[in-house]
């Protein structure tokens, strides 16, 4: 089986998206949840509840300049994410965005691109995950070949030939792993 694909940013993006969201779950639990943000935020509550009851004034002019220097910090916080994500962007001239031409045999994945040719075998594909649009099949924890479902002809015998040769056995639409 043969498969022509052109990736754009907007694929690389929503892969992006889908392993990020796909990390916070495996991730999350009490320390990473929400339920210690809820304690943190109650005890800080109790602090300066109780602070601000034994002063008895508040000096705001004081409360408002670090009130400003707390916003300005969580501000550039968030400012650095925006500029790492987009320094993270691929490149117009690299290898993920373009065109690219798999080959599904015997032997395993063959991929030709602009600039590179790759093969791995079927085995070092750990999961088959579906989602924002695309199949992806991981051969690492970030890892994946991406098939934006809208460029597949036939998504379920694209599905039941990747499934056959990794699995050994018929497509079933849940989520794939080894």
């Amino acid at each position: 089986m043969e498969c022509d694909l052109n990736l754009t940013a907007t694929e690389w993006s929503g892969f992006q998206k889908y392993t990020q969201m796909k990390k916070q779950k495996e991730l999350k639990g009490f320390i990473n949840g929400s339920w210690l943000d809820l304690i943190v935020w109650l005890a800080l509550i109790l602090f300066f509840y109780i602070g601000f009851t034994y002063v008895g004034s508040v000096h705001y002019p004081t409360a408002i300049l670090i009130s400003c220097i707390f916003l300005i910090v969580i501000g550039l916080w968030f400012w650095n994410l925006i500029r790492l994500k987009r320094a993270l962007a691929p490149s117009e001239q690299g290898p993920f965005l373009g065109k690219h031409h798999y080959l599904f045999d015997e032997a395993g994945i063959q991929l030709k691109g602009k600039g590179y040719k790759r093969c791995n075998d079927w085995y070092s594909v750990k999961s088959i995950e579906r989602g924002n649009g695309m199949i992806m099949l991981f051969i690492d924890t970030a890892q994946a070949f991406i098939f934006p479902e809208n460029q597949i002809d036939d998504i379920d015998e694209f599905m039941k030939n990747i499934n056959r040769r990794i699995v050994g056995e018929e497509y079933k639409p849940e989520k794939i792993s080894r």
